[in-house]
C-alpha cells in the first residue's frame, strides 16, 4: 500500500513538473523574446495598384517615388532620371499585407513611444493612394530575433514585427534607377548635323564629313556613370563645356546628344533625350566605331569655341 502511494506521488509530482515547464514555455517576456514566429497577426494592406507615391526615410536612405500623368514612376527630386519600374514594384510588393509577430501595447503614450525607439524613428516609410495617406514608423531593432518594433503614424498600437518591410525598401538610388534608351542613327538616313559649343557653331552636310556620320550612326553606352546636374562639371558636361549635337534625319526629325570630353582622349561622356523629350540626367560613358574621329570632332568644336571666347 505505501509503495503503491510513493508511485502515485511520484507521477503526480512529475505532471506537476511538466505542466510548470510547459506554462512557462509559454510565456512570453516583455520585449517579445518568445514571440511565436509561426504565429503572424494583421496589421494593415494596400492595393498597390492605387499607390500613386510613397517615401523611405531613414538612416543612409532618402528615397521618394512618383508617378508621372501616363502613371509611368518618376523620381521625384529628378523627374529626368530613367527608373526601374521592377524595383519599385518588387518594393511596394511587400506593403500588400503588413503583419506583426506581436502586439506590445494597444494604447501606448507619447512617453512611452522612447522604449521602442518611436519616438525618433530609424525609419519612416509613406504612402500615399487614392485612399489617402499612410505612414508606418519603425523603431528599434532586436538584432537577435530579427524583430522590429512598428506602428502606423497617429496609432496608438505598437507592434513587434519582421524587419522584411525595412529590409524590402532599403535599396540605393542607383539600385532603383535604370537606363535611358540610346537614340538608333540610321546613317542613311541622316541629312545633316550642326555642332554647338558656347558661341561655336558648324552646320554640315553628310557629304562633308561622312567620318563624323558614321561615328553618330554606331554611338553606343558603354555603361551610366554618374547623374545629377551637379556633377556634369566633372565630365565635362556643363552648360559651358558641353558639346551639343543635332543630328536632322530625312524624315525632318532632329536628334540631340550632349557630350562631354574626359580629361584623356579614351573618354567621351554624354547626354540623351528621355521619353519625355527632355535631356536625362544620367551620365553615359559612349563608344562608336570610330572613335578617335568622333573625339577630334568634338575636341576642335571645344578649341575653338575658346579661342572665340579669348577673342571676346
Amino acid at each position: 500500500m505505501k509503495k503503491t502511494t510513493a508511485v502515485f506521488i511520484a507521477l503526480a509530482l512529475c505532471v506537476a513538473v511538466f505542466a510548470l515547464y510547459f506554462i512557462i514555455s509559454n510565456i512570453s517576456d516583455k520585449d517579445g523574446e518568445g514571440a511565436n514566429e509561426d504565429v503572424y497577426l494583421y496589421v494593415d494592406q494596400n492595393d498597390i495598384s492605387k499607390i500613386s507615391s510613397f517615401s523611405f526615410v531613414g538612416g543612409e536612405f532618402d528615397l521618394s517615388f512618383e508617378k508621372n500623368e501616363s502613371g509611368a514612376w518618376k523620381y521625384s527630386k529628378n523627374g529626368t532620371l530613367p527608373v526601374n519600374e521592377n524595383i519599385i514594384e518588387k518594393m511596394l510588393e511587400s506593403t500588400k499585407t503588413v503583419l506583426a509577430t506581436k502586439i506590445i501595447s494597444e494604447d501606448v503614450s507619447q512617453d512611452e513611444l522612447s522604449q521602442y525607439g518611436l519616438d525618433s524613428p530609424s525609419y519612416k516609410l509613406k504612402l500615399s493612394s487614392d485612399h489617402g495617406e499612410k505612414c508606418y514608423l519603425f523603431g528599434d531593432l532586436i538584432k537577435s530575433k530579427g524583430l522590429r518594433y512598428m506602428m502606423r503614424e497617429g496609432s496608438h498600437t505598437v507592434y513587434l514585427a519582421e524587419d522584411t518591410l525595412v529590409e524590402s525598401f532599403s535599396n540605393d538610388l542607383t539600385d532603383c534607377l535604370s537606363t535611358d534608351t540610346f537614340p538608333i542613327i540610321s546613317e542613311e538616313e541622316i541629312v545633316s548635323f550642326e555642332t554647338v559649343c558656347g558661341s561655336f557653331s558648324l552646320l554640315q552636310s553628310v557629304s562633308e564629313n561622312e567620318k563624323l556620320a558614321n561615328a553618330l550612326s554606331s554611338l553606343s553606352p558603354e555603361r551610366a556613370v554618374d547623374f545629377g546636374k551637379e556633377n556634369f562639371s566633372i565630365y565635362g558636361l556643363s552648360e559651358s563645356e558641353s558639346i551639343l549635337v543635332s543630328i536632322t534625319l530625312k524624315n525632318s526629325k532632329e536628334i540631340k546628344i550632349k557630350f562631354g570630353l574626359g580629361e584623356t582622349e579614351e573618354f567621351i561622356y554624354a547626354l540623351v533625350h528621355n521619353d519625355s523629350g527632355v535631356f536625362s540626367e544620367m551620365i553615359y560613358l559612349v563608344t562608336c566605331e570610330d572613335f578617335d574621329g568622333l573625339y577630334s570632332h568634338l575636341a576642335a568644336a571645344a578649341e575653338s569655341s575658346a579661342a572665340n571666347g579669348e577673342n571676346k
